[in-house]
């Protein structure tokens, strides 16, 4: 049986619920490691750019649990970590075989499952991976107090960073909503109606107009997704 250790917002207890599940239904060993909500943190020590909140949160919770778990932990040599979005695709036994089968004393991190995005990014998303004792070292040693880069790109900006993507993938995620995100965290009701509307790979049009960091001015936000959602409608009237 596999531990998988799934990171996890306290004010997102659906969450845990059906990640949860979806592992144990695997053949998984699940355990939750907090999802730290750092807004009231005192974050002076860290250089952390124009990250948002909830992108500083989610980069902290992972570097937290790869300290905790696995550089505090002698007798472990790697660790198997989750987001509370993640979907295994295939049972415990058969992640064990594909981690059996990689050299990982000469492995960093293991992506289960990063799709066409890692055509872009050589690390794109973490919600399902494996990461090595030498490789959180070659992180910390690197980014150390930096959380001004999301965590899976700092990943794949690691210098030397040595990374597996698994083929065929064996983890996916649910669809990307910018209304349960725990970085978006938001209320707006906009969010919630753009969110109906699927857009590319497993995520809706809420979570791409919300999302942080996409460039866009933050103060026409607002105007700009209010003036998407009048031409969808006025598409979808013509159609």
């Amino acid at each position: 049986m596999l531990d998988v250790h799934i990171i996890n917002m306290n004010r997102s207890k659906n969450k845990w619920v059906r990640c949860s599940q979806r592992f144990r239904d695997q053949g998984f060993r699940v355990f939750r490691q907090e999802g730290y909500d750092v807004r009231d943190w005192d974050l002076s020590r860290y250089q952390v750019g124009l990250q948002k909140i909830g992108e500083l949160g989610c980069n902290l919770s992972h570097r937290a649990l790869w300290e905790k778990q696995l550089l505090n932990d002698p007798s472990k040599n790697y660790l198997v970590v989750s987001e509370d979005d993640a979907v295994p695709l295939v049972s415990s036994e058969r992640f064990m075989e594909q981690i059996r089968q990689l050299p990982l004393q000469d492995v960093d991190f293991v992506h289960f499952g990063c799709g066409s995005r890692c055509k872009i990014h050589p690390f794109t998303g973490a919600h399902c991976y494996l990461v090595t004792r030498a490789g959180a070292q070659k992180y910390f040693a690197h980014w150390k107090n930096r959380i001004d880069v999301a965590v899976d790109m700092a990943i794949g900006e690691t210098p030397g960073v040595r990374l597996v993507h698994v083929k065929p993938e064996i983890a996916t995620f649910e669809r990307l909503r910018a209304w349960e995100s725990d970085i978006i965290n938001t209320n707006n009701p906009l969010a919630k109606l753009l969110d109906y509307i699927p857009y590319g790979e497993n995520t809706t049009l809420g979570w791409v107009m919300f999302y942080p960091g996409n460039g866009r001015p933050r103060k026409i936000d607002e105007l700009f997704l209010f003036l998407s959602f009048v031409l969808l409608l006025l598409i979808k009237k013509r159609q």
